[in-house]
């Protein structure tokens, strides 16, 4: 989920999940401001026949000062051509921003695919993430991501193989964003990340087997935002036997 931040009502939240979960973005740009875009592959990732990979990798960013407008990413050959689900799948992928703190797990330790918590003491703010569905950022005019020169992301990633030969093959993700925008132009937005089993790389959870035929599981994460705003974008991600997803305001 990603909302404006208050300045005094400039906001951004974002949803995102890696199992079951949503993410939330909340608040448009000057006469100076320019639009770039910023391409980056990442690899090769190996991974064996029937095999699947979890991991993280240095994520390169824009080398400028600047606010996201939008992202998307895939998973490719060496030229660039994505590789189609029948061979690898890009399960699922987080982008991090490890200079700033994720503000959903700021009262919790973030754990790590062993359970084990993370060797950095704090949850990174998760900013953009995209499920097998291939979800995009993208923000409507006038807000954006605020990115600074000296930030460092860092993408958490699971890849499957779905043959049983060895297979390798690239993370290609696209940034769009502008520069020289007005604080007054260009609203901040805040990501908020939503999910059952928050703050964990690999937040699972099994579903008990225990009624009968038909019958159906559910299990929600109740969050209070700590300022008002204004919701510009979400996303979510569902596995296989997920019935819905859904984001809701009591009130």
């Amino acid at each position: 989920m990603i909302r404006p931040k208050t300045r005094p009502l400039r906001r951004l939240a974002l949803l995102g999940a890696l199992v079951l979960g949503a993410a939330v973005m909340l608040p448009p740009g000057s006469a100076n401001a320019e639009t770039k875009t910023f391409t980056e592959r990442v690899g090769p990732i190996t991974v064996g026949g029937y095999e699947v990979q979890q991991s993280l990798l240095f994520a390169p960013k824009p080398p400028e000062d600047g606010h996201i407008t939008a992202m998307d990413v895939e998973i490719t050959d060496a030229d660039g051509t994505p590789i189609p689900i029948q061979r690898l799948m890009l399960h699922h992928i987080v982008f991090l921003n490890l200079n700033r703190e994720d503000e959903t797990c700021k009262d919790r330790q973030f754990k790590m695919w062993d359970k084990r918590p993370a060797a950095i003491g704090y949850t990174p703010e998760r900013f953009y993430a995209a499920g097998e569905e291939r979800a995009k950022l993208i923000l409507p005019p006038g807000y954006g991501y605020a990115m600074k020169s000296s930030d460092r992301w860092t993408m958490a990633y699971m890849v499957m193989n779905h043959r049983a030969a060895t297979d390798s093959a690239y993370i290609q993700y696209r940034v769009t964003y502008e520069t020289g925008a007005s604080d007054a132009d260009t609203r901040d937005v805040t990501p908020y990340w939503l999910d059952v089993r928050n703050c964990s790389a690999d937040p699972i959870y099994n579903v008990p087997g225990t009624d009968g035929r038909g019958s159906t599981h559910r299990e929600t994460y109740d969050y209070v935002l700590p300022e008002g705003g204004r919701i510009v974008a979400a996303g979510g991600h569902v596995h296989g036997g997920g019935k819905r997803l859904t984001l809701t305001q009591p009130g």
